[in-house]
C-alpha cells in the first residue's frame, strides 16, 4: 500500500501531542492530500534522538478500516467470551462450595434438634421425678 508522510520535529519542551494536533489539522485542512488508497504515516522527531511512527488509521482505506474493525471485534467477542467462561466456572465453584456447606449446616441442625429433643425429654423425666418425691 502506499504512503503519504507528514514529519514533525518536537522541541525540548514542547509536547508531542500538540504536533501531533498540527499535522493533523493539516490533514483536515487538506493542506495535505492522501489518494484514497493511502495510509498516512505521522512522524515525529524529537529533536535528533528519536524517531516514533504513528499511523493514522482513519486515513486508511475503507476497506482496510472494514477489516480492522472486524477484526477488532473478532478479538473483543473473543476476550467477552473468555471473560463469560471465567465468570460461569467461578460460579459453578461456588455453587458447589455452597451446596457443600448446606450439607454441613443441615448434618448440624439435625444433630441439634436431635440434642434438644433429648435435654427436653431429659428435663421432663427429672420434673416428674420431683414431683413424684413431694
Amino acid at each position: 500500500m502506499n504512503e503519504t508522510s507528514l514529519t514533525g520535529v518536537i522541541e525540548k519542551g514542547d509536547a508531542p501531542v500538540v504536533m501531533f494536533a498540527e499535522l493533523m489539522e493539516e490533514l483536515e485542512n487538506e493542506a495535505v492530500k492522501p489518494e484514497k488508497e493511502q495510509a498516512v504515516v505521522i512522524n515525529l522527531v524529537m529533536g535528533d534522538t528519536s524517531d516514533q511512527q504513528i499511523y493514522c488509521k482513519k486515513d486508511l482505506p475503507v476497506e482496510d478500516r472494514r477489516l480492522h474493525r472486524k477484526e477488532q471485534n473478532k478479538t473483543a467477542a473473543t476476550r467477552y467470551r473468555q471473560k463469560k467462561k471465567v465468570e460461569l466456572e467461578i460460579l459453578l465453584d461456588e455453587e458447589a462450595s455452597l451446596a457443600i456447606r448446606n450439607k454441613e449446616l443441615k448434618r448440624k441442625y439435625e444433630d441439634l434438634s436431635k440434642e434438644v429433643s433429648y435435654l427436653k425429654n431429659l428435663m421432663r423425666e427429672v420434673l416428674l421425678a420431683q414431683k413424684s418425691k413431694s
